[in-house]
């Protein structure tokens, strides 16, 4: 089978091969809607899983394990705000359950959902995607691993822009965490026991390429406060410190989340001498790095 979008038809259709010389057969998907992003996977069974955008807002999913198409309204999927064009992914393990990749120009990330129906849409969260675009998703057969690529507008220091992520559960949210691939900006971290032993104090932060430039800051006890520099534009970043990296016990009011590029200082208030962990709540796993209060 051959799934299409007909522009000109605005609809998208699938096409069988006829027997004999009857060539093909064209068989109607989904009327009323542009199809751009076209996407599709076949499930064990043989049954064809399609997805696209509407262009009207929307993402829509369609199936024809029934003999013929069902298609529905997965999630609101808003247009590129600059008019380019978009993909949606589509992938389905041997339980049948569907999983949707697809871009939002509201939230101007890559998101991703999963569904047991084909109706009822459940939205995992990825906020390490912010800025990504093209996304297509992958599921291994027995659905434990759900794998998720996209490119990332701002290259890393290598030069790479193409990220894979691989949904994972981290403090009880269901994120993409990225794969050693995306890890290349990572400035290198310095060991915890040789940060601060200078005594020199580092009160500036720059969050860049989705990564801390700075792994090791320095302060006085007392108050803490921390000049923070978003340069990833588009890109939402702050600072939040703990007592150890369990994240258990929170030292502070993190610092406000900022869109970059931006600038501001986070005040975290009285500190005691000792080591701390700190991290950027929106890309808790790759943004990192060590306070040390002297």
């Amino acid at each position: 089978m051959i799934v299409f979008a007909d522009q000109g038809a605005n609809a998208v259709k699938g096409a069988v091969p006829g027997t004999g010389k009857k060539g093909w057969s064209i068989e109607i998907v989904e009327a009323g809607v542009s199809g751009d992003g076209l996407s599709a996977a076949i499930d064990k069974d043989g049954h064809v899983h399609a997805a696209y955008y509407t262009g009207s807002g929307a993402v829509d999913t369609a199936t024809n394990a029934s003999g013929s198409w069902i298609a529905s309204k997965a999630e609101d999927a808003a247009p590129p705000a600059d008019g380019s064009h978009e993909t949606t992914g589509v992938a389905v393990d041997d339980a049948g359950t569907q999983y949707l990749s697809w871009y939002d120009g509201t939230a101007k990330a890559v998101m991703l959902a999963s569904s047991t129906d084909g109706t009822s849409w459940k939205q995992a969260n990825t906020p390490q995607t912010n800025g990504g675009t093209q996304p297509s998703v992958g599921v291994t057969p027995d659905g434990k691993k759900v794998y998720l690529a996209w490119y990332n507008p701002i290259p890393t220091v290598n030069g790479q822009s193409l990220t894979v992520g691989i949904e994972a559960s981290v403090q009880g949210l269901s994120l993409a965490a990225p794969s050693p691939l995306s890890t290349a900006s990572l400035a290198p971290a310095s060991p915890a026991g040789q940060c601060g032993s200078n005594g020199k104090l580092v009160l500036d932060e720059v969050a860049k390429n989705i990564a801390f430039q700075v792994p090791c800051l320095v302060a006085k006890a007392g108050d803490v406060k921390v000049n923070f520099d978003n340069q990833d534009a588009g890109t939402p970043h702050n600072m939040a410190v703990f007592t150890s990296s369990d994240l258990k016990t929170p030292v502070g009011k993190p610092g406000q989340i900022i869109t970059g590029p931006a600038k501001a200082t986070f005040d975290f208030g009285t500190i005691k001498a000792g080591t701390y962990f700190f991290h950027c709540d929106v890309h808790p796993t790759t943004m990192t790095g060590t306070l040390v209060v002297i």
